[in-house]
């Protein structure tokens, strides 16, 4: 009886899972990039790849409102990505936003100091991936290593 059920639903779970998939939202950021700098738009197309909706807005690292994510001064990347009250800054991947997302703890914000070649927006053709750090920040100044990233991969 069970498994007469059970193949009775299961051909309905196939037909109403597209619904169930589409019905999941996309998370938004809203990007502030240096104006003109392409490995931002580079780091932009490998977040919307992964499942993201991206607005993106020119300013000038010096803008004021660029300070909004909460990193300390010597985190502070060539553009910050805004989530609710969340930041990231740098080329952090988007592997790394969804595993912050899916437990901030007290922290604020993630970011990757300098541009590390082969992070997102950072690829060079036929050049290895650098291994880099990503760090976590509080808000208040304090900030440690998080997780290690070769590429667009954390490890």
């Amino acid at each position: 009886m069970l498994r007469r059920n059970l193949i009775k639903a299961v051909p309905l779970a196939i037909a109403f899972s597209p619904l169930l998939v589409r019905a999941q939202p996309r998370l938004g950021l809203r990007t502030f990039r240096d104006p003109g700098c392409e490995c931002c738009l580079g780091w932009v197309r490998h977040i919307e790849q992964a499942g993201f909706d991206v607005s993106v807005e020119d300013r000038a690292r010096t803008d004021p409102g660029r300070g909004r994510s909460g990193a300390p001064a010597a985190l502070i990347g060539c553009h910050t990505a805004l989530h609710g009250r969340f930041g990231f800054e740098g080329h952090v991947p988007a592997a790394a936003v969804k595993r912050f997302l899916a437990d901030p703890g007290p922290w604020v914000g993630l970011a990757v100091r300098g541009m590390p070649v082969g992070s997102p927006g950072m690829e060079v053709a036929g050049v290895a991936a650098e291994t880099y750090e990503i760090f976590r920040f509080d808000g208040s100044g304090w900030w440690e290593p998080y997780i290690q990233a070769r590429g667009s991969m954390i490890m």
